[in-house]
């Protein structure tokens, strides 16, 4: 784990993107899929 090395602004905006960037594609995936 690098959190303690890295924590700042910038890196957490960072990972919060890529996080919800993650979920939002997970679930047009699992939409294309069911339709």
């Amino acid at each position: 784990m690098i959190w303690h090395e890295a924590t700042t602004p910038e890196i957490t905006l960072l990972f919060s993107l890529i996080f919800i960037f993650g979920r939002s594609f997970k679930n047009k995936f699992r939409l294309s899929q069911t339709v």
